[in-house]
């Protein structure tokens, strides 16, 4: 007090120690370059001010100077060899310029220097792991926090290790409390929603990721992850929505266009399926699922030759079992479809029809009323009964489809529907859901419980099979192959003649015309 009042002024080191103490208050403020200053001005007036040489090397190192904070790091050891904290930040430097055998000295040095240092456990950690060394790495991630039990970054840490060993219920747990002990640490989310991911927690993994979404809405990995997770959930709009960001944010993501062939595959957009599944090998040739998946896509469309040629090209990507077996199996099947059917034509037309047969049409009948068994039964122009495999209960259709089916045709009782499509044998067998592309709509209606009979719709046969119907399903390009009163004949012997029209292109439906 006396000093100043004196006039002294204050020393050099003296000077230095107030710039010091700005430097730390701009540092704690997230003012970087404002605190290098004020620490260069320390230095200044007092070259041999360690901490200051310290704080700057931290700095710089946040910046992504690594040269420069190993230099102040330095000049702080040699300055206070004594000193922990500089040892593990010059091990940090060292570290994330590739030398791990530096940084690990260094991190040892520090451990040595004050074995409660949490810090400088966790630090070493991360070199092991970077370095290959899982069990070093989980030692010290372990020891991290047992000195430090509220360490998240320890947590998050320890986890991506367990994640990398496949030791997932060690790693969910890990990435959990790292979350439960720091909620804004958002990455940990991103590694939580893989883990949920790969368990089949499919909610969760949604959960986890939205969240990171939310912080970091251009996340590639968080949306493609998201994506894929709503599609297993069967939310099929959510999980397209999310690949097409993914394909916007990073247009060269041979995997981003891969999924969305298997949605718009499993959609039957089989145009769609193929262009993505081309963009997908174009951009990864050596993408042997790529191939694959546009082989069957090739196959559903009955083009025999190319299918062939993906497969062949997977089987030569993909040497191990069991999937050469399985690929092999393919090949032997689409040559067998080659040479049984040869070229198909999936255009509408009437296929010539045998003479009716009374006994046939009620075979179909009762087989269709078979509620247990779920088949959708073909009456075929040979004047035969063939039927699908039994289909899936109700319970599995989405609920927007379910309630498309349920405004179609109420399912508080069992309702006789007819529908005409394409059934010429080489088509049918070839592909029925491009002989008949509202086949899954057939498929839909008599898994919510109606008896469903397809037929071609031949004037021979119309009335009969019509006779009794309370619904008929009529595939809108075989209309001109149909009789001229198709609909008025039709409809007389109907018990209900609600009538509905489909579309081909996208099996929308249009025009339908119900009972008074």
């Amino acid at each position: 007090m006396f000093d100043r009042i004196l006039g002294r002024k204050p020393s050099p080191t003296e000077q230095a120690g107030e710039f010091f103490d700005r430097g730390w208050s701009e540092h704690q403020q997230g003012n970087f370059d404002q605190a290098i200053r004020y620490y260069s001005k320390a230095i200044e007036l007092d070259p041999k001010h360690s901490d200051a040489h310290n704080n700057r090397g931290s700095l710089f190192y946040d910046k992504g100077d690594l040269d420069q904070a190993i230099v102040d790091l330095t000049k702080a050891i040699e300055l206070n060899p004594k000193q922990a904290i500089s040892y593990c930040n010059r091990g940090d430097a060292y570290r994330d310029k590739g030398d791990l055998d530096k940084g690990i000295a260094d991190y040892s040095e520090a451990i040595e220097l004050d074995p409660t240092m949490a810090a400088a456990f966790c630090h070493r950690g991360v070199a092991y792991q970077k370095g290959g060394n899982a069990d070093k790495a989980i030692a010290d991630y372990s020891r991290a926090i047992q000195l430090n039990p509220r360490y998240g970054f320890a947590y998050f840490k320890r986890g991506q290790v367990y994640q990398s060993q496949d030791s997932l219920a060690l790693a969910l747990a890990d990435f959990s409390e790292a979350i439960n002990l720091e909620p804004e640490m958002f990455e940990a989310y991103g590694y939580r929603g893989a883990v949920n991911f790969k368990q089949e927690n499919y909610g969760q993994a949604i959960s986890d990721f939205s969240k990171l979404i939310a912080h970091d809405p251009e996340n590639v990995m968080a949306h493609y992850y998201r994506g894929s997770a709503y599609s297993r959930t069967g939310d099929v709009q959510r999980g397209l929505a999310d690949i097409n960001r993914v394909i916007e944010l990073d247009p060269n993501r041979a995997l981003a266009y891969y999924n969305r062939g298997r949605i718009y595959l499993e959609q039957d957009r089989i145009d769609q399926a193929i262009d993505d599944f081309t963009k997908s090998v174009e951009l990864d040739p050596d993408f042997a699922e790529a191939y694959y998946h546009r082989g069957l896509a090739l196959r559903w469309k009955a083009l025999w030759s190319p299918a062939i040629a993906d497969f062949e090209k997977c089987l030569q990507l993909a040497p191990d079992e069991p999937k050469r077996t399985e690929v092999q199996q393919k090949i032997d099947d689409v040559r067998e479809q080659a040479d049984r059917l040869g070229e198909v034509d999936f255009t509408p037309r009437m296929p010539e029809v045998d003479e009716m047969i009374e006994q046939a049409l009620e075979l179909a009948r009762q087989m269709a009323a078979h509620r247990e068994k779920r088949h959708l039964v073909v009456f075929t122009p040979g004047r035969n009964v063939t039927s699908s495999a039994t289909l899936p209960p109700r319970e599995t259709l989405r609920p927007e489809f379910l309630a498309e089916l349920e405004s179609l045709a109420p399912s508080d009782r069992q309702r006789s529907i007819v529908a005409i499509g394409m059934t010429e044998f080489r088509a049918f067998q070839a592909n029925p859901y491009l002989a008949v592309p509202f086949l899954r709509l057939l498929h839909g209606l008599v898994q919510i419980g109606h008896a469903v009979i397809l037929f071609e719709g031949h004037a021979s046969a119309l009335a009969e099979v019509c006779r009794d119907a309370d619904l008929l399903v009529v595939d809108s390009e075989m209309i001109p192959f149909l009789q001229t009163d198709w609909l008025p004949v039709a409809q007389a012997v109907m018990r209900e003649p609600n009538v509905v029209k489909v579309r081909r292109k996208g099996a929308t439906i249009f025009g339908l015309e119900k009972a008074n």
